[in-house]
């Protein structure tokens, strides 16, 4: 598995975008991390199916946990 992110929250910005450093399918999770921005502590994302074209989880940032959702457009 492989793939790219980019940062929505940061439109136009040279560093908001990059590829996955680790992507990972274990049973019906998925687990991607990248490096957001160089020296910053790896972005973790655990996602399990919900549906349809849509996955949801947990995105850990800097330490700070968030729920997210994926959707396939």
């Amino acid at each position: 598995l492989e793939g790219a992110w980019r940062d929505a929250r940061r439109p136009g910005a040279l560093d908001g975008f990059g590829f996955l450093d680790h992507v990972e399918r274990s049973g019906g999770k998925v687990t991607l991390r990248f490096s957001p921005r160089p020296g910053a502590p790896p972005t973790v994302i655990t996602l399990s199916s919900a549906g349809q074209d849509q996955w949801s989880g947990e995105m850990i940032e800097s330490g700070t946990p968030r729920s997210v959702t994926l959707r396939r457009r």
